[in-house]
């Protein structure tokens, strides 16, 4: 079984601090990190990818119950078994898609075999799939500068998935994608993750909401908390509340609690709203406690809104 190993690894950019102590296992699996911008989700993908190397710690890969490695040791051996998609992925505007991906396929050094097919049409094979999965099909001898910029996203998803990777390294993959698009992509992912690595670094939080094994929390640069989605959920229970009011009194509950929904009650012109907020304790006698979810438990641990401040629910 594969198996990607991080102990100990911490990364500073002169007196910014972007990665502190950080350390966990991945086994096959989809794994999200979840983190607003400077949080550290790129920097650690970088340094799994071997792009950057971290100031210390390891980074450790082992196939197939093999001894674990140093990806940094391995060298080509381990990008072979890697997949990524950054974060600003680049194009060659004048290539067509079709191009790209075998340009792609040629820097990967793709081989092996497909259905009985080997060589160059083992690679085509793989292309043509690849291209079916993310709906490039249809496009694929256009040039790269006449596709919009969620087509180039569904490019950079198909190049990273190129040679079967073991390690899948996903960098905000649905970022300019259509709703459509984005349940296609989420499907594909979760089909082909059964005996693979995939980390994903999103700020969306219902890409992973059903998908993620497990939900990695960064803030800061540090390992904040990790779940399932439902047990980090789990954590906001009876800090989670709807109250009816009128609609002159927004602010003033938004000046004590973290407001996350308001919505109309009634006709258009009625007065009365419904908020749902996040609070510590019960905030009025005539607030009703609600289910949590996901992103009730990200917007507690991440920012403050007028005088409210995140409460601890670890």
């Amino acid at each position: 079984m594969v198996r990607l190993l991080l102990k100990a690894v911490d990364k500073s950019y002169g007196s910014v601090h972007a990665l502190c102590d950080f350390s966990y296992s991945f086994e096959p699996g989809i794994y999200a990190l979840l983190g607003p911008n400077g949080s550290g989700k790129s920097t650690l993908m970088n340094i799994i990818s071997n792009n950057i190397p971290a100031d210390s710690g390891s980074v450790l890969f082992s196939r197939d119950g093999s001894a674990e490695a140093d990806v940094f040791d391995m060298g080509d051996l381990f990008r072979q078994e890697l997949g990524y998609l950054p974060q600003d992925p680049t194009f060659y505007p004048s290539f067509s898609v079709n191009q790209f991906m075998w340009y792609m396929a040629e820097l990967k050094r793709v081989r092996g075999q497909s259905r009985g097919k080997t060589g160059r049409l083992a690679i085509s094979a793989q292309i043509d799939q690849l291209l079916r999965e993310v709906d490039l099909e249809q496009i694929r001898h256009q040039p790269i500068s006449s596709i919009s910029g969620g087509m180039k996203q569904r490019l950079g998803i198909a190049q990273a998935l190129l040679g079967n990777p073991t390690v899948i390294l996903l960098d905000e993959p649905t970022a300019g994608l259509d709703p459509m698009q984005r349940v296609n992509i989420r499907n594909y992912i979760s089909k082909i993750a059964k005996d693979r690595i995939v980390i994903l670094a999103t700020h969306i939080i219902s890409d992973i909401e059903q998908s993620a094994k497990d939900i990695l929390i960064l803030k800061n640069g540090i390992l904040a908390n990790h779940g399932s989605s439902r047990e980090l959920a789990n954590r906001m229970q009876g800090h989670v509340w709807t109250i009816q009011t009128r609609e002159n009194q927004i602010n003033t509950f938004a000046n004590r609690f973290r407001v996350i929904g308001i919505s109309q009650i009634g006709d258009p012109n009625s007065e009365m709203v419904s908020i749902r907020l996040i609070a510590a304790e019960k905030p009025t006698e005539n607030a009703l406690p609600v289910q949590p979810g996901l992103e009730d438990y990200y917007l507690n641990i991440f920012g403050s809104q007028g005088s409210y401040n995140t409460f601890d629910v670890s």
